[in-house]
């Protein structure tokens, strides 16, 4: 049988914690593009307590300016025809240090 060969894998894991529910932390402080974005609910070392939302710098679940990110989600991959900026993203959460798991590959307008 011949041996399989996995592609390299290229990109970059984080997390993301929200410190104080409402008010949103960026995914990235400083412009980071990339062409691939994969994100799933939960701390650095366990799962989310409650929902997590993602959106611009107005996110804001009570007037739906956002994706709602249930626990329940495996998960999502973005995948782009161009290029995201990271630092145009924001992550909410119901419950303080609670957060998203992200995966990512740079490229793109830089």
């Amino acid at each position: 049988m011949a041996e399989r060969v996995l592609p390299r894998v290229t990109g970059t894991w984080g997390a993301v914690a929200v410190a104080t529910p409402g008010t949103a932390v960026q995914l990235s402080t400083t412009d980071l593009w990339v062409t691939k974005l994969a994100f799933q609910p939960g701390k650095v070392t366990g799962a989310n307590t409650g929902n997590v939302y993602l959106g611009g710098s107005d996110v804001d679940k009570t007037s739906n300016r956002c994706i709602q990110i249930a626990n329940s989600v495996a998960l999502t991959e973005f995948p782009t025809s161009g290029s995201l900026n990271l630092a145009e993203l924001y992550v909410d959460a119901d419950t303080a240090a609670d957060g998203l798991r992200i995966y990512y590959e740079k490229g793109g307008v830089q």
